[in-house]
C-alpha cells in the first residue's frame, strides 16, 4: 500500500472518485449487463466513463436455465449524449488474474454505447460470454472472497485511492518531482484548508534526509527548501497504523521554526474515513521531538517555517 504517484489521480481532494463529472445536465440512466453463462467469473467490474475510464463494481444476480447457471452482473450508469466505449474486468479462474480484460480474452473489441441528443440509446448495452468449460475445481483459488461483501468500501477493490488525505499530502515530500501538479476539478479544491500546503510546498530541494524507512512498510523523509531556510517532512505508512518519535535534529541549531502539521485525524482510516484530517501549529527547534501518529494507510505532511 505504499502506492506509486498514480495515487494522485484523479484528485487530492476526491479520494473516492465521487466528483469526476460536475455537469450532470442531460444525463440519462443506462443499464449495462454482463451475462456469464456458467464460467463463474467473479469480482466483475464495469470500466468506462466520460472524463476518464472509471472502474465500478457490478451487482450480481443468478438465473437458472435447464440446470445451468447464468451469472448476471448489472450496473446503472448516468450518460450524456455522445458515444462511449466500455468493457468488463473480472477475476479469471484459469489464471488467477484478478484484472482480466474479458473482451480481450474473447478476442472482442471494446463495446460502444451511443446516446442521441433526444435520449435514444443504441449500440451495446450488454456482453454475453458462453460457457468456456473452465476447470473450477483446480483453478478456483481467489474467487471465494470476491463474492463476499467488500467491508465498508462500497466502491469495490479498485475504485478508490487507498490512502488518507494526509498521506496524499505527504506524497509531495516522499516522492521527488520538480514538476508537481494537483490534478482535479477546480471546484473540488474550494474551501479545502489543506490546499494551503499544496500552495506552500516547493518542487525542488537543497537537502534531503531519510529519517526512517522499511521497504513496503513506511518511510519518513525531511527536505530543505532550495530557496529558503524552511524544512518539510513527509511520513507515510502501509495498511498498518504506526507511531514514530522523530528527533528534529535536521533543523538549524539554535533557531526556531513554526511547524504547520497536516496529520491524520483521530478517527482517520484509509478505508472507512479517509478525509479525517487535522491541521495544527507548534514551535520546534533542532532539539525537539516530533510525535507522529499515522493511521492505517495514512501519513503526515509538515512545513517547518523558519523564524527570522
Amino acid at each position: 500500500m505504499l502506492e506509486s504517484p498514480m495515487d494522485f489521480t484523479p484528485g487530492i481532494f476526491d479520494l473516492l472518485y465521487e466528483k469526476l463529472d460536475n455537469n450532470s445536465i442531460d444525463e440519462i440512466p443506462v443499464k449495462i449487463s454482463f451475462f456469464d453463462e456458467g464460467n463463474g467469473f467473479t469480482n466483475v467490474r464495469y470500466k468506462g466513463g466520460e472524463s476518464f475510464w472509471q472502474t465500478k463494481p457490478m451487482s450480481l444476480e443468478y438465473k437458472i436455465v435447464n440446470n445451468d447457471t447464468t451469472y448476471i452482473w448489472t450496473i446503472s450508469e448516468m450518460m450524456k449524449p455522445g458515444v462511449w466505449d466500455w468493457g468488463i474486468a473480472a477475476h479469471d479462474i484459469t489464471t488467477d488474474n484478478n484484472n482480466t480484460w474479458i473482451l480481450e480474452k474473447m478476442n472482442m473489441s471494446n463495446r460502444s454505447i451511443k446516446i442521441s441528443k433526444n435520449g435514444k440509446i443504441s449500440g451495446d448495452v450488454s456482453i454475453t460470454i458462453p460457457d468456456l468449460d473452465l476447470d473450477h475445481n483446480e483453478k478456483f483459488i481467489a474467487s471465494k472472497e470476491d463474492l463476499n461483501e467488500i467491508g465498508n468500501n462500497v466502491f469495490g477493490k479498485t475504485q478508490r485511492v487507498n490512502t488518507t488525505l494526509a498521506k496524499q499530502l505527504a506524497y509531495y515530500l516522499v516522492l521527488y518531482s520538480p514538476m508537481q501538479m494537483a490534478s482535479d476539478f477546480i471546484e473540488n479544491y474550494k474551501d479545502q484548508p489543506a490546499l494551503q500546503f499544496i500552495k506552500d510546498v516547493p518542487v525542488d530541494w537543497e537537502l534531503t534526509k531519510v529519517v526512517n524507512a522499511e521497504i513496503g512498510e513506511f518511510i519518513t523523509i525531511a527536505r530543505k527548501d532550495k530557496d529558503s531556510k524552511d524544512w518539510y517532512l513527509g511520513s507515510i505508512t502501509n495498511e498498518k497504523a504506526r507511531r514514530f518519535l522523530i528527533p528534529t535534529n535536521f533543523l538549524e541549531p539554535n533557531k526556531k521554526y513554526i511547524a504547520t502539521i497536516y496529520k491524520d485525524g483521530e478517527n482517520a482510516n484509509w478505508e472507512t474515513n479517509p478525509y479525517d484530517l487535522s491541521i495544527e501549529e507548534s514551535t520546534f527547534s533542532s532539539d525537539s521531538i516530533l510525535n507522529l501518529n499515522l493511521a492505517s494507510g495514512g501519513g503526515t505532511a509538515i512545513r517547518f517555517k523558519y523564524i527570522e
